[in-house]
């Protein structure tokens, strides 16, 4: 045999006893390496998931905390060293005149109860008043910095006459109060502090009755829809006079005696109003009455007023929604020609025209008078010139000739 082959033989003998034990180890070795590390695997796996799960608790823990340190820095809460009856009462007191508060009642001192840091003193306090009153002082009693708590409350619809007349949503009441102190944990001085400039919520007061079985007096002298009658429409304004012979003038949302008025209908001449009559609301519809000029249309309203010079002389052009009476006649110291309307509604102020026209060197026009609706249009002039007057439909023309 050859060197080369015996060579040969012996590194092919080498290598295959070299890679039977390399498969030897991937058989028996290899599948237990590979479960192991999957083992690790999934052990990390759920170790993530629990960090994961770990952090979202802690996220909302600390929103939590959040919340609560604002609400603790909203109502936050103090010890005085001692809450003798008379401290009670005096920070009571203070409570109610915050609020100028209608309640009556009075006050009984029940007993002190000590425990080894802190104590508290029990009172009693009966009495009747407003509820909006009550719940105002049961506000400020759980929004003050003293640590009061009630421990019960007993509530009554009252009957209340107040000069001849009844007073609605009163309630007797009967509520016990516990009174923290504490000589170790002290914060709070005499007087126990009241917060000033704060508002209690208003809230719904369940013992006001849904129906009145009368209606309040008009004690603020609002005007009257009831009887009413409707005067004029102008824009969006209506003029009203109520059976006391009162005018009124009114926007949509004005107040009036028991509501408001609710909308102003210029197309057809009425005006629509929502009275609340002690619990039952009733829509009132006012209209405008209809005029006797001939035709029976309503009040009318002013559209335009025009000056132009043409061959024929100064023309002055009143223009309305639709024909209307008139009247003109003539003034001095100035010299003027002046134009009533009615029943017209102008209800913008005095509004004027001024130009070069010959004769006329300005015009102006306003409401003139409420009942009947009269407008007036006003030429003011250089000196006295003859004029006509003349009508076609809605349109009334005066013609100044120049002598």
């Amino acid at each position: 045999m050859s060197y080369a082959l015996r060579n040969t033989l012996i590194i092919g003998a080498f290598l295959a006893l070299l890679l039977s034990g390399g498969l030897y180890w991937v058989r028996s070795h290899l599948p237990k390496r590979i479960e192991a590390l999957e083992g690790r695997i999934k052990e990390r796996e759920e170790y993530l998931d629990q960090l994961s799960r770990i952090y979202e608790i802690y996220s909302s823990l600390e929103s939590q905390l959040d919340s609560l340190r604002q609400v603790h820095a909203r109502r936050r809460k103090a010890l005085p060293p001692s809450a003798p009856p008379s401290v009670v009462l005096a920070y009571i007191d203070r409570l109610l005149r915050a609020d100028r508060s209608g309640l009556t009642f009075t006050f009984n001192f029940q007993t002190s109860v000590d425990r080894k840091e802190y104590g508290y003193t029990v009172c009693r306090i009966a009495g009747e008043g407003p509820f909006q009153d009550l719940y105002k002082f049961l506000w400020r009693i759980e929004h003050g910095q003293a640590l009061v708590k009630v421990t019960s409350l007993h509530l009554q619809r009252k009957e209340k006459v107040i000069e001849g007349r009844k007073a609605y949503g009163w309630v007797s009441f009967d509520l016990s109060l516990e009174a923290y102190y504490s000589p170790k944990y002290a914060i709070l001085k005499e007087p126990w502090p009241v917060q000033v400039g704060i508002e209690a919520p208003v809230t719904y007061n369940f013992f006001y009755p849904l129906i009145l079985p009368e209606l309040p007096p008009n004690k603020e002298n609002l005007p009257e829809v009831e009887g009413a009658k409707l005067l004029a429409i102008t824009g969006d304004r209506v003029y009203i006079k109520d059976r006391k012979g009162r005018l009124a003038s009114l926007r949509e949302g004005d107040r009036v005696y028991l509501g408001k008025l609710v909308r102003v209908d210029r197309d057809e001449g009425r005006a629509i109003f929502l009275l609340n009559e002690g619990g039952i609301f009733r829509r009132i519809e006012l209209r405008m009455p209809v005029s006797e000029v001939e035709g029976g249309y309503t009040v009318a309203k002013l559209l335009k007023v025009r000056v132009e010079v043409t061959e024929e002389g100064t023309i002055l052009e009143i223009c309305t929604d639709r024909p209307v009476r008139y009247r003109h006649f003539t003034l001095n110291s100035p010299d003027r020609v002046v134009v009533d309307l009615w029943p017209v509604a102008f209800g913008k102020g005095t509004q004027k025209v001024t130009g070069e026209w010959g004769p006329v060197r300005r015009v102006r026009y306003s409401q003139y008078h409420l009942s009947p609706p009269t407008a007036r249009v006003v030429a003011d002039l250089e000196s006295p010139v003859p004029y006509e007057v003349s009508h076609e439909g809605n349109l009334i023309l005066l013609r100044f000739r120049e002598e």
